[in-house]
């Protein structure tokens, strides 16, 4: 699954074969062999991998190289059948093992309730209210959710004349998270929906949006929100998640009922408030709850042993990629890789400005799947050159603010662009990153299909606002 691309998706800017291509397709007529199943166990003592496998995988796994046509939603229906049929145990024995495990989400805090049966009915409705954002899945569920408002994804109604945020009809969406997915999907779904049918909320815990990337990209992106009339909440820290409301604690609110409370004056009232909360928990109304904050390392890397891990449990590397306490046998990149002596791109005083381990993101990842498949074939081929060592470039980063709208940063700040150029040059990066050749060429077809159909939207609603004035 390419994960840029995963709101693309959701919203109808990206088809399924560009965001995630099935393995068969990909690795038709390579000789690779495709073992779908979940990982129970890996032996590094033993070296091999214990999981329950699909029961029924030709050899090539490859079903004889063809390649099917269907739409997204049958796609995923497949692969949702194919997971409901791991349940044969499987174990793989290898020489040499590469973790490329992602992360998992970490979800919100459970609503608290005063009885086993109320108690129940909450978590319900959690689960109901709450739509995490990481996987096909996710993404799959966010778009037929938003079916449900029949969006004009054409953009041939003219913008509304002035704002009716205050409406109680409209629909309410609060996205927990300031990163890429959460600034990318909050600004494309209030383009759409439009201030006259919805209200988005972004909020996070820290004190800017995307912490750790290039000012020029936080300052197009944070004008992009404000333009789209998004309500951005920073400093916040998430309390509970319940049936139509998310309630949150704001640090500052409540570092200055602190100061007020040592110096003997009263706070204010708790209207509308519950047990345990006070003038600094804000409630927020919301039909709908995106969350996009928060990973933790894989289940299956969280049960190794014997590996080096650090604390927050990824797998130290050395600088050929190699886990720590593996012999040489097992390399590790992607989320679950703690690349050392790495100083962060972020700008000075940002978050990512200290870090000392490479950030979780797709670039980190391609970098280092080629230095670890040239690593892997260098220690199998006697003759081969030595290993090589890893050395981290930044490109820069790119982001999407809207159906024709984007923002790029790169060479260190030397190139930034906005608007509809850098929404053409994201795209045409990403095609480029696909693996495979006929691959690039699918995601080209697709891409230049929905620009097409966006373009002949927004000419139409042009048109549309000229012939009402």
């Amino acid at each position: 699954m390419f994960l840029p691309l995963l709101y693309e998706l959701a919203v109808g800017d990206a088809g399924l074969e560009e965001v995630a291509p099935s393995f068969k397709t990909l690795l038709a007529s390579t000789g690779i062999r495709f073992v779908q199943g979940e990982i129970e166990n890996v032996d590094i003592k033993g070296k091999t991998v214990m999981l329950m496998a699909a029961a029924e995988v030709d050899e090539g796994g490859m079903e004889g190289g063809k390649e099917r046509s269907v739409s997204t939603d049958a796609a995923i229906e497949d692969v949702e059948q194919q997971q409901e049929a791991v349940i044969a145990p499987c174990t793989l024995s290898y020489d040499k093992l590469v973790l490329a495990l992602g992360s998992e989400p970490i979800l919100p805090p459970p609503s608290s309730s005063s009885s086993s049966s109320s108690s129940s009915s909450s978590s319900s409705d959690q689960l109901h209210q709450v739509m995490p954002f990481y996987r096909l899945e996710d993404a799959q569920a966010l778009r037929e959710r938003l079916s449900l408002l029949n969006l004009d994804t054409s953009f041939s109604s003219p913008p509304p004349s002035s704002s009716t945020s205050s409406s109680p009809s409209l629909f309410r969406v609060v996205i927990v998270g300031g990163g890429y997915s959460g600034v990318e999907l909050a600004a494309n779904l209030a383009a759409r929906l439009g201030r006259d049918r919805g209200k988005v909320t972004l909020i996070d815990r820290g004190y800017q949006i995307l912490g750790g990337s290039p000012a020029q990209v936080r300052a197009n992106a944070g004008k992009k929100l404000e333009e789209e009339g998004v309500e951005v909440m920073l400093g916040v820290d998430v309390l509970k998640v319940s049936k139509e409301r998310v309630v949150v604690k704001d640090r500052a609110r409540a570092s200055a009922a602190g100061a007020r409370a040592a110096n003997g004056m009263e706070g204010g009232d708790g209207e509308g408030k519950e047990e345990g909360e006070d003038e600094a928990t804000i409630i927020l109304a919301a039909d709908l709850v995106v969350w996009t904050a928060g990973a933790k390392v894989s289940r299956v890397i969280q049960s190794i042993e014997g590996l080096d891990k650090d604390a927050r449990g990824k797998i130290i590397t050395d600088q050929g990629l190699r886990a720590g306490g593996s012999n040489g046998d097992i390399y590790v990149l992607g989320d679950s890789a703690a690349v050392r002596g790495y100083r962060g791109g972020g700008p000075a005083g940002s978050e990512g400005e200290g870090e000392k381990v490479l950030p979780s993101t797709a670039q980190v990842a391609f970098q280092e799947s080629e230095v670890v498949a040239w690593n892997v074939w260098s220690s199998v081929t006697p003759s081969a050159p030595g290993p090589l060592v890893f050395q981290y470039t930044p490109l820069g980063e790119m982001l999407t603010l809207g159906p024709l709208d984007g923002a790029i940063s790169s060479l260190q700040g030397m190139i930034n662009l906005e608007g509809p150029t850098a929404s053409l040059a994201r795209r045409l990066v990403y095609v480029m990153r696909m693996p495979t050749g006929p691959q690039r060429l699918k995601a080209a077809k697709g891409w230049v299909k929905g620009r097409t159909e966006k373009l002949k939207g927004a000419v139409r609603g042009v048109a549309a606002g000229k012939a009402e004035r």
